[in-house]
């Protein structure tokens, strides 16, 4: 499962910036982000849907990392604030699977 986890981890460092490329490349500032992740109910509710899943993942993956000995959970965070989630999420488990495995 670890391989599967960097992989996906891979894949959501990639995929985000491929579909968010066109606000990248025009150098977008953060009003036009936030005004076009609010301006129709579908994005609101994806924002709003993500943003919870981020929070609850910050939560979880802090308190896991200390049940199962990560020395650094301090990465995670700042995947997930300036990649996003999609990252985050497969990179903490890698992390963790690893980890487990050393224990074992």
């Amino acid at each position: 499962m670890r391989k599967t986890y960097l992989v996906l981890a891979i894949v959501g460092a990639v995929v985000p910036y491929l579909l968010f490329g066109s606000l990248i490349l025009e150098g977008a500032g953060i009003d036009v982000w936030m005004r076009q992740l609010l301006s129709d109910p579908a994005p609101r509710g994806l924002t709003g849907d993500i943003t919870l899943s981020a929070v609850v993942f910050l939560l979880w993956s802090f308190r896991e990392s200390r049940r199962v000995g990560l020395a650094r959970w301090w990465p995670f965070p700042v995947v997930t604030f300036t990649i996003g989630l999609s990252c985050a999420l497969p990179l903490f488990l890698w992390a963790r699977e690893g980890r487990i495995g050393d224990q074992a």
